[in-house]
């Protein structure tokens, strides 16, 4: 254990890149426990009765001999918890992470100016038995916590949807079973049974009073005996009826608490004495990027290259954010704060980058990988879909509440790199940018547009598309512009596409050949451009799949103007912008591209705010707040200003090449 403390205190001094800066400034330090050397944390992500022997504590650093026990203190999120002090060390009851963004918690050790506070702890502790887990992502209704994950979804009618939990009890059952549900639409007459091993234990009605989660409590009608049990919860309302298991609970059967002893760890920051000249300040950065510790070793080029362009880039350990501004919890809030204090004492701050993955799965359990390295900003503000990923609204610094401040302060986008290969593939691509590599590609544009009619002649409700794809294409003065208009309804000419599989070889290969920018204009889910109906051979224009692609460093900046293909955020499967992003040695630079629903007449106002500054030289993202701008000078579809983000880093530009022809004129001699 002291091996791994002295690794952790010696991290900051010894590993940094060339241009990693900690948080030091006096903003930064939200947190007065990261004064103390002192100081450890114990993580738990499970309710448990948590004991720190003192031979732990001595090996972490403590001088046992000088501390005056009474002054020993545990505290989780700035509260003291009451403690146990014995000959086997301290002892206290730690619950888990009731949050939406984490299940494990933080509890600081240290020494505090006076007596902290104390209490028994019993020798076996117990809590009611609850089974809660996260199987359903739900993104229009919210769980008691606040999240949208669901035990399960039940439902009734044609297509009946049961939840079967098998578990093992020690007590018999003969009482209550208390089940927290959310009906998805206010209704009358909802009616659950429950049965265990095929045996029933009895029926509840309700009629909903309000649209938020609650619970109803269940009277078994017989007593069901201990142990291992298959529970099938039934939704058997007359008609078709919807309602969500947040999960259940059996107040009277009450389980162990598990005893653990887990290990220490240092707060992640760097002493405000340490002082290296090569480093620059936060302060004096032209771009504020923030990492996970996984992946900053991946930075190092990403810097060299932006030295080589006068540019000075300020690395953050998002991990010694979370100490210092949410007592080492995982809190997107923490992160917005931080950028917050940084851009307030900055003079010349003019991107933000976030360098890794997240997904709206944060609350991962004790066994579980955490696969979220910077977490989204989930914000519930779309018409459509509620909860949406805003990663924007980590630079929304004029309103606590960001959606009272519709226009970020600065430009941000991501790399959603999963580990160390990954962000080492991506930002190699946006190094490549930087080099701007020569070639007739530059110049040119693939615009993509989903069909304006059915091959009936039915129109689509939400075109027509082609008229915005032509703005985009008059919005790109010197580009060469190939369009490519799925059009059933057509003979196909002129960039009219009246067959898919036509439309996506003739894409694919010019993509293949390069070029500098690519637009879709139509209707997109996550994992697809366009639906073709079942008609055509192929469902779409363009899946996931179909980012496997060959073009080298010949990379195009995507402008999406369409609905969740950038949704990064997504718990099921990989967005088709990321995918494009992700894939190395091809696809896309970055995208300009949505986590929600969007509309075309917003779609509109939004490519006519950015062309003219991405068209102008400008970073795709200052070309994107004036998109945003532009869009919210007029009144209706604002909730776009809070879908639309960077997926890739911001300060990437569109490559300027000309396309021009030069006529000399001869001399005869």
């Amino acid at each position: 254990m002291l091996r791994i403390g002295v690794l952790i205190m010696l991290l900051p001094m010894l590993l940094l890149p060339a241009n990693l800066v900690m948080p030091t400034t006096q903003a930064a330090i939200h947190n007065p426990w990261l004064q103390d050397r002192q100081t450890r944390i114990v993580r738990v992500r499970e309710a448990a009765l948590v004991t720190i022997p003192w031979d732990d504590l001595a090996e972490s650093g403590w001088d046992l001999s000088s501390i005056a026990l009474e002054r020993i203190q545990v505290v989780r999120q700035g509260t003291q918890r009451p403690i146990q002090i014995s000959a086997l060390g301290i002892s206290f009851l730690a619950d888990a992470n009731n949050s939406q963004y984490s299940s494990e918690a933080a509890y600081w050790i240290g020494i505090g100016g006076e007596p902290g506070l104390r209490t028994f702890t019993p020798n076996q502790p117990t809590a009611p038995f609850q089974w809660a887990p996260d199987l359903v992502y739900q993104s229009i209704a919210s769980t008691t916590r606040g999240d949208r994950w669901f035990a399960g979804e039940l439902r009734s009618g044609a297509a009946p949807l049961t939840a079967q939990i098998t578990l093992r009890h020690d007590l018999p059952i003969g009482s209550r079973i208390a089940l927290d549900v959310t009906p998805i639409e206010l209704r009358a007459n909802h009616q659950i049974s429950v049965a265990a091993n095929r045996t029933a234990l009895g029926n509840v009605n309700w009629d909903d009073t309000n649209s938020g989660p609650r619970s109803v409590i269940l009277t078994t009608i017989t007593v069901l005996a201990a142990g291992d049990v298959t529970l099938t919860i039934t939704l058997g309302s007359d008609s078709a009826d919807v309602v969500l298991l947040d999960g259940f609970s059996i107040p009277a059967e009450r389980l162990p608490l598990p005893d653990l002893t887990p290990a220490l760890e240092w707060p992640r920051s760097i002493p405000s004495s340490l002082s290296i000249p090569s480093i620059p300040s936060m302060e004096a950065a032209d771009q504020l990027v923030i990492s996970h510790p996984d992946l900053i070793a991946a930075l190092d080029p990403l810097i060299a290259a932006k030295q080589a362009h006068r540019r000075s880039i300020a690395v953050a350990d998002v991990l010694a954010i979370y100490d210092a501004y949410s007592w080492g919890e995982r809190d997107p809030q923490a992160i917005r704060a931080f950028i917050q204090a940084i851009a307030a004492g900055s003079q010349h701050l003019e991107s933000v980058l976030l360098v890794g993955a997240g997904t709206a799965h944060m609350r991962v359990g004790p066994s579980e990988a955490d696969q979220t390295l910077i977490p989204p900003f989930l914000l519930d503000n779309d018409p459509t879909y509620a909860e949406i990923s805003c990663d924007t609204c980590y630079t929304r610094f004029d309103s606590a509440d960001v959606r009272d401040d519709p226009l970020p302060n600065l430009p941000i986008g991501r790399i959603p790199a999963r580990n160390l290969a990954e962000a080492q593939a991506m930002l190699a691509k946006t190094i490549a940018a930087l080099s701007s590599p020569s070639g007739a590609w530059r110049a040119k544009a693939l615009l993509v547009a989903d069909n304006d009619r059915d091959a009936d002649g039915t129109a689509d409700p939400a075109g027509p598309f082609l008229p915005l794809l032509n703005e985009i294409a008059t919005g790109l003065p010197g580009m060469q512009v190939q369009t490519f208009a799925y059009a059933p309804d057509q003979t196909g000419d002129n960039g009219m596409y009246r067959h898919a599989p036509i439309l996506r070889a003739n894409l694919l290969a010019a993509w293949d050949s390069g070029a500098g920018l690519i637009g879709y204009v139509g209707h997109a889910s996550p994992w697809q451009w366009a639906w073709t109906g079942a008609s055509e051979p192929v469902l779409h224009v363009l899946n996931r799949g179909d980012a496997v692609r060959t073009n080298g460093m010949r990379l195009p900046i995507l402008l999406s103007m369409t609905c969740l293909s950038g949704s990064f955020a997504n718990p099921r499967l990989t967005s088709i912008d990321e995918e494009l992003l992700r894939q190395p040695g091809g696809g896309i630079v970055a995208a300009l591209t949505p986590g929600g629903s969007g509309v075309n007449t917003g779609h509109r106002r939004i490519v006519a705010g950015l062309l003219p500054e991405l068209s102008a030289g400008h970073t795709l993202g200052q070309a994107h707040l004036a998109g945003l701008a532009t869009l919210l000078a007029q009144p209706g579809d604002h909730e776009l200003a809070f879908s639309y983000g960077i997926l890739g880093d911001p300060d990437v530009v569109l490559p300027q090449e000309t396309n021009t022809t030069v006529f000399l004129p001869s001399v005869i001699h």
